[in-house]
């Protein structure tokens, strides 16, 4: 996207302009897109002003390259694997991920964990320990384990599927699950 104020023309990357918001979108490197359902990630900014944008579009680049980071790292994982980790690595401290009520106690546990990271990453430094970004002291599972701790639950499309195939009568017909996950399939890759 860009925008002219006067003689200066500013380029917020990856971004476009539809309807009254911006979105931002990114490609799935090439050798990682057997794990996600499309080709490109889309996320609405519900916003026009370019400053909370670029904002945005910050956190979810930190986000994307920790999580592309990870899957590298652990042929085996996938996005859903880093949130199933992320939730292990919550109830550990005695927390409920996507916005449930938390024990104060707990949170402050949590809280006490990743001030001494931040801490022991800062090496006594305040200017480091007040600048420091959370990807640089954060494991990409804690960074996800805080976005899922804040985040609103939502039902997903591919949860979605897998209710509907297991009350279907039709469930253990083999060609019929078959069809339906390709139907889905082709839904999501285009959305």
């Amino acid at each position: 996207m860009h925008l002219s104020i006067g003689p200066l023309r500013i380029t917020l990357a990856k971004t476009y302009r539809h309807g009254n918001a911006l979105y931002y979108q990114r490609h799935v490197p090439k050798d990682l897109r057997s794990r996600y359902p499309s080709r490109v990630l889309k996320h609405n900014l519900q916003t026009l002003d370019p400053v909370k944008a670029a904002r945005q579009v910050e956190g979810l680049e930190r986000r994307y390259d920790a999580e592309f980071a990870a899957l590298r790292a652990d042929p085996a994982s996938s996005p859903q694997a880093l949130q199933v980790h992320a939730d292990s690595f919550l109830v550990g401290f005695g927390l409920v991920p996507q916005g449930a009520p938390n024990d104060p106690a707990a949170m402050d546990r949590l809280h006490e964990y990743i001030d001494d990271k931040r801490g022991r990453f800062a090496g006594g430094d305040e200017r480091v320990y007040a600048s420091a970004d959370e990807s640089e002291y954060l494991t990409p599972v804690e960074l996800e384990a805080g976005a899922r701790l804040h985040r609103v639950a939502r039902v997903t499309l591919d949860e979605a599927l897998e209710v509907y195939l297991r009350a279907h009568e039709n469930r253990d017909n083999l060609k019929f699950v078959t069809y339906q996950r390709r139907a889905f399939a082709t839904l999501t890759a285009t959305a």
